[in-house]
Parts: C-alpha cells; sequence; structure tokens
C-alpha cells in the first residue's frame, strides 16, 4: 500500500532535483540523440533500397519496419530513463549498447504494458463517446435532442480525459517498479495507486503538468526556430547553383538532426520532472 503525504506538491524541490539530474546528463542525452539518428538514416537507407522495387506494398512494409524497430529502440531508451529515475541512477555512466542490451527484455514488457494502457485509454474516450455519438444521432429523430445529448457525452469525455490524465500518468513509473522488482504485471492496481498518489493533491499537480508542458514548448521553439533558419537556407541554397543540391541535401540532413536531438532531449526533461514529482508524492 502506498502512503500518501497530505501537504501540496513542492515545487521547488522538484525542480531542483530535476535541474541538477539534466545539468549533470546532458551531454548523454544529446550522445542518445545523436546515435538514434545516425540509426534513424541507417534504417531509412537500407528500407530505401526497396524503392528499386516495383511493388509498393514491399516499399511500404519496409519503411513501417524501419520505422517499428526504431521506435522499440526508443520505448528501450524511455524504459532505460524511467528506471534510472527510480533508482536515482546516473545516465551517464552506462553505455549506448550497455544500456539496449541490459533493457531490451524489460523494454518489451514495459512496450506492451503502455500498449495495454493505451488501448485502454482509446475505448474508454474515444471508441466508446463516438460509438454513443453515433448511435444517438442515428436513432433519435429530434436533431436537437440528438445533438445536445451528443455534445453533452463530448463534453463529459473531454472533461473526464483531461481529469483522469492528470490521475493517471505515473502508470509508467508503477509498472517500471514492477518490472523491476519481477512482480506480476497489475494493470488495474497500477492505475490504483497513481489515482491514490494524486488525490487530493490534482490542481497542484495540474498547474505542474502546465508548466512542464511550457517548459517542453519552449525547447519545441528553439527547434523549430533553428530548423525554420536551416528550412531558408536550403531554399536558398537550390537557387544558386554556385551550391548546388547536395549542400541543399546536407542543410535538410542538418534541419532532421536537430529535430531528433530536440525530441531525445525533451524525452529525458519529461520523465525526470515527473519522476521526481511521484517519488516526492510517494514518500
Amino acid at each position: 500500500m502506498i502512503k500518501i503525504k497530505k501537504n501540496k506538491l513542492n515545487f521547488n524541490k522538484v525542480f531542483n532535483l530535476s535541474f541538477k539530474q539534466v545539468s549533470k546528463n546532458w551531454k548523454f542525452y544529446l550522445k542518445i540523440g545523436a546515435i538514434f539518428y545516425l540509426i534513424l538514416l541507417g534504417l531509412l537507407a537500407i528500407a530505401s533500397l526497396t524503392i528499386l522495387s516495383a511493388n509498393e506494398w514491399v516499399i511500404i512494409t519496409s519503411m513501417t519496419i524501419a520505422i517499428l524497430i526504431f521506435m522499440f529502440l526508443e520505448v528501450i531508451y524511455a524504459y532505460y530513463l524511467f528506471k534510472t529515475v527510480i533508482k536515482n541512477k546516473k545516465s551517464h555512466e552506462t553505455r549506448f549498447y550497455e544500456m539496449i542490451k541490459l533493457n531490451t527484455k524489460p523494454g518489451l514488457k514495459f512496450f506492451l504494458y503502455q500498449l495495454v494502457y493505451a488501448l485502454f485509454v482509446l475505448v474508454l474516450f474515444i471508441v466508446i463517446p463516438m460509438t454513443l455519438i453515433y448511435l444517438l444521432l442515428k436513432y433519435i429523430t429530434n436533431i436537437w435532442v440528438s445533438v445536445s445529448l451528443a455534445l453533452i457525452i463530448l463534453i463529459a469525455t473531454v472533461f473526464l480525459g483531461i481529469m483522469y490524465s492528470v490521475y493517471w500518468q505515473f502508470y509508467p513509473y508503477l509498472i517500471v517498479e514492477q518490472i523491476e522488482k519481477r512482480k506480476k504485471f497489475e494493470f488495474k492496481k497500477a492505475l490504483k495507486q497513481s489515482h491514490k498518489l494524486v488525490k487530493g493533491k490534482w490542481w497542484p499537480i495540474f498547474a505542474f503538468d502546465i508548466l512542464l508542458a511550457l517548459i517542453l514548448l519552449g525547447i519545441s521553439l528553439v527547434g523549430y526556430v533553428i530548423n525554420s533558419l536551416i528550412s531558408l537556407a536550403s531554399v536558398g541554397s537550390l537557387s544558386l547553383p554556385i551550391l548546388g543540391l547536395g549542400f541543399g541535401i546536407l542543410l535538410v540532413a542538418l534541419s532532421m538532426l536537430i529535430s531528433v536531438l530536440v525530441s531525445f532531449f525533451e524525452l529525458p526533461i519529461k520523465i525526470i520532472l515527473l519522476g521526481e514529482a511521484y517519488k516526492q508524492l510517494k514518500k
């Protein structure tokens, strides 16, 4: 049973501890982003060889496999970050190969457990409400009644979706603990524990989530500005024969690198900040 403190979330403590972790490991995060960028280029290069094939299904399948491999490696990296935050380990002490090797099996479990959660949320907040709205609009002849009821369902779904997204946001940390302690996967228990952690502190945690979203938005905007400048330069290079097509392609590759680095820098920041909040709430 998780014991829950009744005091509010200490924002200063969470941000200070998170800042220390990020400041110590930022080189590691950028290095991982660069490695994943090279992996992505390699996978796309191999998959692009199928373009020579006349069969469009072969092309689509190869590209899909390449993207799925990349996504799975990203899930392993995310699992590793969750684990290091929970166990207070230093990310920069691990090499990329060791990270993948040691976390592939638990990372696969983590992926499957996250998939269960995604399907649960999909059914609960999209499939069921949309089905109800469809049936209302189809079988209730009075247009005002059917539209009014549909709007009520839609508003209620959005409201409940926001509310429970805050309640259940610590689910990944709880299932990582289940995996690390070699416990049986208990989906319902993880949701209940996350709900208990947030109960009575919903508004402070919601405010914390907004702050986190603004931080991530700021990082994304920096990447967007840099990419916009690179895009302008690449368009300009195409109109100058002296620079040539090769320089434009190089700038596009650089823009892609910036996007990957920003993405792989945002991920640990999000996991670390929420992880420090999770550990504080759990004490």
